[in-house]
């Protein structure tokens, strides 16, 4: 189901778990331990074949290193971020304090809606 945010809206946040793959077909992947020193990043793009990317900016760690909070990301509106309505996909590239980088979901894009705002 795609996240559906008002043109121009700055909230609510986009609030994800980050989930690795997963074995079994139909399940949810693990969920991806994040700690303090991980960087993510959050990108959209619109889904127009070629487009280029509208968003690329870091999102906030909930909790890095907390057992219920493991692969919670909070993403935060900038005000150019829904300027434009459409319908865009969106992935989180994750940046360990080791160095490796992993990108989420890893399968597919998940979806977002940025619908017409009225006036």
């Amino acid at each position: 189901m795609p996240f559906n945010i008002k043109q121009n809206d700055t909230g609510p946040p986009l609030q994800v778990r980050l989930r690795g793959p997963s074995d079994t077909p139909g399940t949810p992947g693990p969920l991806v331990p994040l700690a303090v020193g991980d960087v993510v990043r959050f990108h959209m793009v619109s889904s127009i074949p070629g487009s280029a990317v509208k968003v690329n900016a870091v999102a906030t760690i909930v909790d890095p290193g907390s057992s219920p909070a493991d692969g919670r990301v909070d993403y935060n509106w900038a005000a150019l971020d829904t300027d434009t309505t459409g319908n865009f996909e969106y992935e989180f590239e994750i940046t360990f304090a080791s160095g490796e980088v992993r990108t989420v979901p890893n399968a597919r894009n998940e979806q977002i809606v940025i619908r017409a705002e009225i006036a």
